[in-house]
């Protein structure tokens, strides 16, 4: 899917057909056939009013016939038994199919969102997978492009592909389901705090990292405080300029890395100052730096040892291989 297609999506449109609210003789008759049932071209034939948006919502979904024809003759069965069309159910009648081990459940939610006024899937007893729901009800297509533009930018945060897996695409289907629109640009503030709201501490804090995704491509102003983090960890600035710590505090409270990554980035930061004031004494902000000062810098570091520049609040920690030269991974994080 191409970002134009993103730009262009455009929900089902139920309005289009017109709704009978009551079923003909004929109708009722064919719909008794378990045989005719499942015979779409035949049903187009006689009753396209109510088979034709059934075809049409797998399509839109991204639903193979072949996956749809059990759930579709499962809901014409229902229309029988009921003896009214599908988009005249109540809820009760619904979740009453829904709660039924028959068919796809994701693809009849869709057909309940869409065609039934169904809006919270979520009630199915057996709800599970939210992300499944949410492709089925505004597209396969749509939901894979905004799951993989928040992946690339989680990722360009700090996040691993591993940790992403493990939270990104339920949150995110949850989400799209509670918003109504599967477009992250229609994602607000107050979505993602009712997201967060009666959830586990797990899901809570996997919504606050979707909303640092959203603040990096701006559709949020800033993101939400993680729920429960306390506050950053107490870090001695002794032998660090006050200059420095003022710039390495603004960074550390503006920056939209996920919180652990920032402490990290911090304390590399805060580190660098101690060299600064030992090696660079006219050097207290990043305006100062020259090249000659870039080409210390990263000799330093290509030089130093586990725990040398080592904070004051942490020089009690045991470090394994202290006083050996930094792994090659280390110097590249620390530069």
């Amino acid at each position: 899917m191409n970002l134009a297609s993103a730009a262009d999506y455009v929900a089902f449109d139920s309005d289009r057909y017109t709704r009978q609210e009551v079923l003909s003789d004929d109708e009722q008759a064919v719909l008794s056939n378990h045989l005719r049932r499942s015979d779409w071209p035949y049903l187009q034939s006689i009753m396209p009013g109510l088979i034709n948006p059934l075809i049409d919502l797998a399509a839109y979904s991204g639903v193979s016939e072949r996956s749809a024809a059990p759930s579709v003759a499962v809901i014409l069965w229902q229309v029988s038994k009921i003896g009214s069309p599908y988009w005249v159910w109540s809820e009760t009648q619904w979740l009453e199919l829904l709660n039924t081990p028959s068919g796809s459940r994701p693809y009849l939610a869709a057909v309940a969102y869409h065609l039934g006024g169904f809006h919270t899937p979520q009630r199915i007893t057996k709800f599970r997978q939210s992300s499944i729901y949410a492709s089925f009800i505004f597209g396969h297509t749509v939901f894979d492009y905004e799951h993989a533009r928040l992946s690339k930018v989680l990722k360009s945060l700090g996040y691993e592909a591993r940790h992403l897996e493990q939270f990104l695409s339920s949150v995110l289907g949850a989400l799209m389901l509670e918003n109504g629109d599967p477009r992250l640009e229609t994602f607000t503030e107050a979505l993602l705090l009712k997201g967060q709201a009666h959830r586990s501490e797990g899901v809570a804090r996997a919504v606050g990292k979707v909303s640092h995704g959203l603040a990096s491509l701006g559709i949020l102003e800033k993101p939400l405080r993680m729920r429960s983090y306390v506050s950053w960890r107490t870090k001695s600035i002794e032998g660090i300029d006050p200059d420095w710590v003022k710039w390495c505090r603004r960074w550390r409270d503006t920056s939209t890395l996920r919180p652990r990554t920032r402490e990290s980035g911090y304390s590399f930061i805060l580190r660098t100052g101690i060299w600064l004031a030992r090696e660079q004494p006219c050097v207290s902000s990043p305006v100062d730096w020259s090249l000659s000062t870039c080409a210390a810098f990263i000799a330093a570091v290509d030089r130093m040892t586990v725990g040398e520049w080592a904070l004051a609040s942490g020089r009690d920690t045991k470090l394994h291989r202290h006083g050996l030269p930094i792994a090659p991974n280390s110097k590249g994080a620390f530069l």
